[in-house]
């Protein structure tokens, strides 16, 4: 059966629809989950830092980052460049804030695979890459330009590689427990892992840039995770 890959929050970045301000038709300085546990409202520069990056993975998305620039972000959010520099010092910083926005929703999804399926091994492990499809379907042209730019761009070199090893020690977590008994595969489990998270790594890379179903590859690493692993 085919993982779903339905299901994405689109608002990921924005006030849930659940919350509830106090004082309705202005912003409150308090308002409420959807357990009615009160909460504090996102500062005006808070929201405008999101809007400023919400516009930025909106150009990255449709022109590339080749294309933009301080001043096409800052024109796109409804401020002006010195507004922007406020918030960032450059069109790098900008791009390296969206990275971080995004990664950090990377890591943290396969890091809570297999709390979320309520197992370990093989079916967290395929919970991890239909949820890092999800981000790609969703995110992917922020994906594609942190690899792009890891080469380049100091800032961007570092988030990506920390996404990389944290996703590593994620994965590394998540099928120990099942190849404990295994002494040969134990000791090489960290580099098969390693080169594991680059295979996937690539593999939606070449779909996304290539605009394809990610359902195939996501079975296609499944298959390749769980017989390299030994998983059941």
């Amino acid at each position: 059966m085919r993982p779903n890959l339905h299901g994405v929050d689109n608002n990921q970045h924005h006030v849930d629809s659940r919350l509830v301000g106090v004082y309705p038709g202005r912003v409150s300085p308090y308002i409420y989950d959807e357990r009615g546990r009160r909460v504090l409202a996102p500062t005006k520069g808070e929201l405008r830092e999101r809007a400023i990056l919400d516009e930025a993975e909106k150009q990255l998305r449709e022109a590339g980052p080749d294309a933009m620039t301080v001043e096409s972000i800052a024109n796109a959010a409804g401020i002006n460049r010195a507004t922007l520099y406020f918030y960032f010092r450059s069109k790098n910083d900008v791009l390296a804030a969206l990275i971080q926005r995004v990664v950090n929703e990377l890591t943290s999804g396969v890091a809570t695979s297999d709390r979320a399926t309520g197992s370990a091994g093989a079916v967290a492990i395929t919970e991890a890459i239909r949820r890092t499809a999800l981000l790609w379907r969703t995110h992917g042209a922020v994906l594609r330009a942190a690899a792009d730019l890891t080469p380049s761009v100091e800032t961007v070199a570092d988030l990506w590689n920390q996404a990389r090893t944290e996703i590593e020690h994620s994965s590394l977590a998540i099928v120990s427990s099942e190849t404990a008994n295994d002494d040969e595969l134990e000791h090489r489990l960290p580099a098969v892992i390693r080169a594991l998270v680059a295979m996937t790594e690539r593999e939606f890379y070449t779909t996304f840039a290539r605009d394809e179903d990610p359902h195939q590859s996501v079975d296609a690493l499944s298959l390749i995770w769980t017989r390299a692993l030994g998983l059941t």
